[in-house]
């Protein structure tokens, strides 16, 4: 309730400088702009509350993203406005350009937006190397590339496949992780983003079915996929190469045993320890959505981790807030027995924008 009403008032404050500015025009733009402005700011809700009524896919699609577009807009927007706004109140002498607040304000923020944008679109690909054969013990996680590489892991998470993110996108999703030739690709929840509706109407399990990875693809349910309807979400994945693991344990090239931990939406998810009783002295891998307790993880002598779900806030400032929320909301960390890597997700929820944060997927390199 706190962000909505926080969105609801950034909205009015923007609104009032453009009505101010809108006054140095005619009547016409002012009455044109009202109804314009207010559509964009409740299109997503409209959107994600109408999904299921039987309206046009292009209907959905153009509130979808006008809306996710608007929420990253109104956020600068406050921000550049705030910040002039309190100038002027410590420096009168700019008080005097008042009129050119908003224009200056909607001039950075596009450029800002295009940029962060661009960031989106190219993902980085983070390189991590393993080592946990018994003669190295817990590893060091250096980066390496000239050690003997017995298994390759490339794990992606939240690609929200639908209306923002297409059958075109994940194509050249699916082209980058083949790029990286893995033996294993693991994805860490939040395939789908909020409806399988237009997932399955794109045919997307097309491009998922040229994933190559000869040593199997497997998932974890996300948030999302609950929201989508995990039945109906289980029923498309049915249709691809991709392995669903619902607190399901599988062994791996070179004796890893690969646990699939359900999300946490489902209060009646195994226990770990329970879950754990079905990997014997393999080493472990982890492959679980929401990045809690992981100090909890790392003491039951889990070797890799691996999560998604942070998003790392996708925007500054909301990396900071979310950086302040998880114990580790991002990137590669070795705790006292845990290699874990968090990542900020190879697509988006939302607003089709990286600023202060970075899309990722990782190779992850394991010596056994």
């Amino acid at each position: 309730m706190g962000i909505l009403s926080a969105y609801l008032a950034g909205n009015v404050y923007v609104f009032v400088h453009l009505w101010r500015f809108l006054h140095l025009l005619s009547p016409f733009f002012r009455w044109l702009c009202a109804p314009l402005f207010w559509f964009a700011a409740v299109s997503l809700f409209i959107a994600l509350f109408a999904r299921d009524l039987p309206l046009p896919d292009s209907f959905f699609r153009i509130t979808y993203n006008l809306g996710a577009i608007w929420m990253v807009f109104i956020l600068y927007m406050t921000i550049v406005l705030l910040v002039s706004d309190l100038s002027g109140l410590l420096f009168p002498m700019i008080r005097r350009y008042s009129s050119l607040y908003f224009p200056v304000a909607l001039a950075f923020v596009a450029v800002l937006l295009l940029w962060g944008h661009v960031n989106y679109l190219n993902p980085k690909v983070e390189r991590v190397a393993v080592d946990l054969s018994p003669h190295n013990g817990s590893g060091d996680g250096r980066q390496s590339a000239d050690s003997a590489v017995p298994l390759r892991i490339v794990a992606v998470s939240d690609l929200h496949l639908g209306y923002a993110t297409g059958k075109k996108a994940l194509g050249k999703y699916v082209e980058k992780i083949n790029s990286l030739h893995p033996d294993v690709v693991l994805i860490g929840g939040d395939l789908i983003d909020n409806s399988v509706k237009p997932v399955a109407e794109e045919k997307m399990w097309e491009e998922l079915g040229q994933i190559d990875a000869p040593d199997g693809i497997f998932m974890v349910p996300g948030n999302h996929e609950y929201i989508s309807g995990i039945d109906s979400v289980s029923e498309f994945i049915s249709r691809t190469p991709i392995v669903l693991l619902r607190d399901s344990v599988v062994r791996l090239p070179g004796g890893l045993a690969l646990v699939g931990r359900d999300d946490r939406s489902n209060r009646r998810r195994m226990d770990l320890d329970e879950l754990l009783k079905g990997t014997g002295d393999a080493p472990v891998m982890l492959l679980e959505h929401q990045p809690y307790d992981i100090a909890t993880k790392d003491s039951l002598g889990i070797a890799l981790q691996f999560y998604g779900h942070t998003h790392r806030g996708q925007v500054w400032p909301m990396s900071l807030l979310v950086d302040k929320m998880y114990p580790q909301s991002y990137g590669y960390r070795k705790w006292n027995n845990s290699h874990v890597i968090v990542s900020s997700g190879l697509s988006l929820w939302g607003p089709p924008f990286r600023i202060g944060t970075d899309s990722d997927l990782w190779v992850i390199d394991l010596t056994l």
